[in-house]
């Protein structure tokens, strides 16, 4: 195995608990991982981005944390931002009470807390939770998602200190649940859907905070697995926001991607990121897990 790449899996909203292919097919992805990755001494860093269970509930919760724990045991480190199904029933119904079972049993410490910098090797990721702002009960409902003014006072600190050390040759990469612009390539009628209760709401607000400052950023939600540098190419979005790697991470448990790209195989979605630790320090994401 080459040392001189930090990697990072991208994974996503594995809704254990939907259905009994959903959580067959976590249970799936668990083995390959196990496979691809088990017996190498250094691993790869596991990042969820989201819908971990499909309800929220403690039932859900237990049963992620029982199909996620051979990874665990294997000595991988796992790292999650909370998605809307995380916080309650059928990702419409958000509540405190779910946000504290997925710090329990999918964290496993009840003392996490969003913004989260976590570092790998020489480089760093900004964990959001999405759904911070979401648990009043005049927003509580549907599926959108919100930042929150303190999340964010927070997270641009954290930003402006990463400078800094991005200067050096580290990377930034960001990583939350709801995607925090629109897809480009979608209908009128599918962009009124996520303006209505499907979007980040203060998404132009963060976007406006990361343009040019961050290396990569990842996110979930949309079910769509798509590298917006490669498959959307025309509409230049990484150009837009001065991001070099823009991932939506799709579902990692089963394929039902409702405007799927050409070209992109059937299977279990994720992205292997790769940072070359030597040279001009390139930042690459290929698909990994497809069949």
């Amino acid at each position: 195995m080459n040392h001189s790449k930090t990697r990072i899996l991208c994974l996503s909203d594995l809704h254990i608990g939907r259905s009994p292919e959903r959580s067959q097919g976590a249970i799936h992805l668990v083995q390959k991982i196990l496979e691809a990755f088990g017996g190498q001494v250094v691993k790869p860093l596991l990042l969820f981005t989201g819908d971990i269970t499909d309800d929220g509930n403690e039932g859900q919760c237990l049963q992620a944390q029982a199909i996620l724990q051979p990874l665990r045991a294997a000595g991988f480190s796992l790292e999650f931002v909370p998605g809307n199904h995380d916080y309650g029933w059928n990702g419409n119904l958000a509540s405190s009470t779910s946000y504290q079972l997925f710090q329990k049993h999918i964290l496993q410490n009840p003392d996490l807390a969003y913004p989260r910098l976590v570092q790998v090797g020489r480089h760093f990721i900004l964990l959001l939770d999405s759904m911070q702002a979401e648990n009043h009960w005049y927003d509580a409902l549907l599926a959108d998602g919100e930042l929150g003014d303190s999340q964010r006072k927070i997270f641009e600190k954290h930003l402006i200190f990463l400078q800094g050390l991005r200067s050096t040759g580290a990377k930034v990469l960001v990583a939350l649940h709801h995607h925090p612009f629109l897809y480009p390539d979608e209908s009128l009628v599918y962009h009124l859907k996520n303006v209505l209760g499907h979007e980040l709401k203060d998404g132009e607000e963060f976007m406006n905070l990361v343009i040019g400052k961050i290396d990569a950023l990842v996110f979930g939600h949309e079910h769509r697995h798509i590298h917006f540098g490669e498959h959307l190419r025309q509409f230049r979005i990484p150009e837009k926001y001065q991001i070099p790697l823009l991932l939506s991470c799709g579902s990692s448990s089963g394929i039902d991607d409702p405007n799927p790209m050409p070209g992109i195989a059937q299977g279990l979605h994720a992205w292997l990121i790769e940072i070359e630790e030597k040279g001009n320090g390139q930042i690459t994401a290929t698909p990994w897990g497809q069949e």
